[in-house]
């Protein structure tokens, strides 16, 4: 697992990071209310939503500090029938850029290298179903 101290150079990680030790310092206490109002101006955004971003930022840099990662695709690939029966593979990323990236790559390799997003069911183990669907097991119990 990567350590967050491997992590110097990704931006995005970093950047997270910096707004999370920030916020923790209490850096929002400390503004007068001349200094939120140009920050909001400044930003376009209202007080609550630059808060936002400071719990979006904790809320990541938790993540990257617990599991290594911050976002996760299990995908499944190949070209097998039934669908069910391909290969399901799980790939870490440590920011959205890197995610998009992938994705961007599965699509443009579509063919040789095909694959979809999918998710485990939580009430079927080891069943998995195109993100963008329910599931199948659920669904037919549930007729």
């Amino acid at each position: 697992m990567t350590k967050p101290s491997d992590l110097w150079s990704n931006n995005t990680v970093q950047f997270m990071r910096l707004l999370a030790e920030l916020r923790a310092l209490g850096v929002h206490q400390f503004l007068r209310e001349a200094e939120w109002q140009a920050l909001e101006a400044s930003m376009d955004l209202e007080r609550e939503k630059i808060m936002e971003l400071f719990d979006r930022a904790e809320n990541f840099w938790e993540r990257v500090k617990d599991k290594g990662y911050a976002f996760i695709v299990n995908m499944r690939w190949g070209e097998t029938e039934p669908p069910k029966d391909r290969p399901v593979t799980e790939h870490t990323f440590f920011s959205l850029e890197e995610c998009n990236a992938f994705a961007e790559a599965v699509i443009v390799g579509d063919g040789w290298l095909s694959g979809e997003q999918v998710v485990e069911c939580e009430k079927h183990k080891e069943h998995w179903y195109p993100i963008d669907e329910e599931c199948e097991l659920c669904r037919e119990e549930e007729e």
